[in-house]
Order: C-alpha cells, then sequence, then structure tokens
C-alpha cells in the first residue's frame, strides 16, 4: 500500500509538472503573439482623453485623433484639438511615439460637421497632382509639429476611388520613409475582404467594432465570431495587423441611440441586474429612467476588452489598439495595458 502510494504520488507530481509545462507552453504561445498597445485620444473630450491616456503604461503610440477637412477641401483643426496637440508635445507624451490621424469629416462655415464625406476623399485622389499636394502638405506637417507618423482614417470610400486611393497609401508611406516617418491606414471591417492587393508597408489597422450601434439594434461592439471573421479576412494583409476594440457602448431607448463610455453605464447600473454576454464578454442590462421610457445599454469593461484582445492574439499575432480613452472606468485603466 505505500509502495503504490508512493508510485501514485510520483505519478501525480510527473502529471502536475506535465501540467505545467502545457500551461507554460500555452502563455509562451500568447506572449509570443504579445503585441505593442496604442490608444486613440479625441479632440472633443481631450481633457479626459489625455489624462487617461497618460494613466494607461507601456502604450508604443497614441494617436492624436484628429485632422479634419474645412468646406474648401483644407485641412482643419478644431480648437479643441489644438489645446490636445499643444500639450501632448509640451508634456510626456513626448515620450511615446505621437501619430496624427487624418478624417474624412468635414466642418462647414456654421460649424456643422458631416462625418465621413466621401467627396473629400474623390478630390484628393481625383489626379496625381490633387494626390502628391495633399501628400506634401502631410510630409510638411508630420516634419514640422515633430509626428512619429501620419494615420489616415478615410471611411465611406467610393469603390470608383479605392484604386486611386491606393496610389496615394503608395505614394504618401514612400515620401514619409524619406524622412523616416510611419504610416497608419485605418479599414473598415467591411472593406478588408473585397481588397486585395494592399500596399506594402504600411501599418494596418482593422476596426474590430461597429457590430451593433447606430445602424442596428441593441447588441456588443463586437463578438468572439466577428472577431474570428475579422482575423480570416485579414490574412491577405500585408504585415503584422492591428486590431482595434472599442471601449464604452451604446444605449438604445425609444428608437434612440446614444453613444456612452464605460464610466457612463456603470453610473446607470444602479440596483439593476448586469449580464455578461456569452458570445463577447460585454456587459447589458435593461431599466427605465425618470420618464418611464425604456432603456437597453451594452458596454465593455475591462474584463470584455481584455477578452477581445487574447481571442484575437491567440488565433495571429496582431497588434492592438484602443478606440478610444476617455470615461475609462480606474479598473480598466489600471489593468489594460498589463
Amino acid at each position: 500500500m505505500k509502495r503504490f502510494g508512493f508510485i501514485l504520488m510520483i505519478s501525480s507530481l510527473l502529471f502536475c509538472v506535465s501540467c505545467m509545462s502545457f500551461e507554460e507552453s500555452a502563455t509562451q504561445n500568447v506572449s509570443a503573439k504579445t503585441s505593442q498597445l496604442s490608444a486613440w485620444v479625441v479632440d472633443w473630450d481631450y481633457e479626459k482623453s489625455y489624462t487617461e491616456a497618460m494613466q494607461m503604461n507601456q502604450l508604443s503610440s497614441i494617436q492624436l485623433f484628429g485632422l479634419y477637412f474645412d468646406h474648401k477641401n483644407k485641412f482643419y483643426e478644431t480648437e479643441d484639438f489644438k489645446h490636445l496637440k499643444k500639450r501632448a508635445f509640451e508634456d510626456q507624451m513626448q515620450q511615446v511615439s505621437l501619430y496624427l490621424t487624418v478624417i474624412n469629416d468635414r466642418f462647414l462655415p456654421n460649424g456643422e460637421a458631416v462625418q465621413k464625406d466621401s467627396a473629400i476623399v474623390s478630390t484628393i485622389v481625383k489626379t496625381k497632382k490633387t494626390r502628391m499636394a495633399y501628400i506634401q502638405q502631410l510630409v510638411d506637417i508630420a516634419i514640422e509639429q515633430n509626428y512619429a507618423g501620419i494615420e489616415i482614417d478615410f471611411e465611406k470610400v467610393k469603390d470608383s476611388d479605392s484604386h486611386k486611393l491606393k496610389l496615394f497609401y503608395r505614394d504618401l508611406y514612400k515620401k514619409l520613409q524619406e524622412h523616416n516617418k510611419a504610416l497608419r491606414i485605418v479599414l473598415e471591417p467591411s472593406t478588408i475582404s473585397k481588397q486585395k492587393d494592399y500596399v506594402k508597408g504600411p501599418e494596418y489597422v482593422i476596426m474590430a467594432y461597429n457590430l451593433y450601434g447606430y445602424h442596428s439594434g441593441p447588441g456588443p461592439k463586437a463578438d468572439y465570431e466577428f472577431i474570428e471573421k475579422l482575423m480570416k479576412d485579414s490574412n491577405h494583409i500585408p504585415g503584422k495587423v492591428t486590431v482595434a476594440f472599442a471601449t464604452g457602448g451604446f444605449d438604445w431607448s425609444q428608437g434612440e441611440i446614444t453613444g456612452i463610455t464605460e464610466q457612463e453605464a456603470i453610473n446607470r447600473t444602479g440596483k439593476h441586474k448586469v449580464t455578461r454576454d456569452a458570445k463577447s464578454g460585454a456587459l447589458h442590462f435593461t431599466y427605465k429612467d425618470e420618464y418611464n421610457n425604456n432603456h437597453e445599454i451594452w458596454y465593455a469593461d475591462e474584463e470584455t476588452l481584455k477578452g477581445w484582445m487574447l481571442h484575437a492574439k491567440q488565433l495571429e499575432a496582431v497588434n492592438i489598439a484602443i478606440w478610444r480613452t476617455g470615461g475609462l472606468s480606474e479598473s480598466t485603466l489600471k489593468n489594460i495595458t498589463k
């Protein structure tokens, strides 16, 4: 009996060692795919967004969002962005690579903003002359303002402009490289599987969000099946891609949809039952407001984001980007970079 017990003990020890080896191997596999982490700081919420970005350790880069266009197709900065940019370059952010994000949103003389205006892209890529004119302006900005690189976030691009836009990306990348500057290109999920001949060299950022949102009924910004499809569709993209996950969530009520931050969602939970969705890791709950209106909220917390990030890394070696800082909980701020 003692002999059998001794043998059993040895077997158990060997099994434990085997388990440890397996766990270490799994950890190493994930670690081997450990990615760089970047985040966006936005102009319309720049004080909170900036402060939170400063609290996030181990960021490889920060994207300052953003550079827009005016009604004459010229580059345009909001006053908030000017304040953000000033602080970013004067403060500790200069220790991290700073990118300038260019967005095809148009600001009209009356202050109204037209989001994702495809006409802007059409104007930029119309001819080689127009492409090179905008490229030179962006290169000059990157050099004069000391950005590490330029990020282009052009959305709702017309199919007829897609080829010329690739030429724009190709030439912009070459010009930036001449001055040791980088180029990041943001891609909408719907465009990834459509395009095949991506320009080699730039860093491509996949928007792994908007699964549910302003265009739909209630649900998470991403789920695991959605992430898996994006990883599969991105196999033909050259280089190591960056996958962007979104913080916060949405509030659906009486036909109205409102974007909310994580902290705003937490503030509304009260005593309401909060459930974690198994297919996405996102949190959701319902409640009635003071006017007896029904609300359904879905949002991401620290556990949600970490689950999405780990799922993407296990599928493919990717970098991770966080859209966006501003309105994060203390727990998310403290642990998201670990």
